[in-house]
C-alpha cells in the first residue's frame, strides 16, 4: 500500500481545539487559506496546527476560536 498513511486521531486539548476549528471552518464555508490570512499565519502553518504537526501558542488558538465564534470546546482524553 503505497501512498496511504494511517492518521491517528488526536486527543486531549490540542485534538479538541483542532477539531472545533476544522468543524467551524466547514460549517461556515471558510477555506483554510482564507482563514490563515485572517488570523495571520501561513496556510501551511494552519494546516500543521490542525493536523497536530505543530503545536501553536495559546494565543493563536484563542485567536482562532474567537474569530470563529467558538465559546466552548469539550476536551476528550485518551484513557488507554
Amino acid at each position: 500500500m503505497t501512498g496511504r498513511r494511517i492518521v491517528k486521531p488526536m486527543v486531549g486539548l490540542h485534538g479538541s481545539l483542532a477539531e472545533a476549528v476544522t468543524v467551524q471552518l466547514s460549517k461556515q464555508g471558510i477555506s483554510q487559506e482564507s482563514f490563515a490570512a485572517t488570523v495571520g499565519v501561513t496556510p501551511k502553518h494552519l494546516s500543521q496546527l490542525l493536523t497536530g504537526k505543530a503545536g501553536g501558542s495559546l494565543a493563536i488558538w484563542n485567536l482562532m476560536l474567537f474569530t470563529l465564534g467558538i465559546e466552548r470546546v469539550d476536551v476528550t482524553w485518551n484513557r488507554a
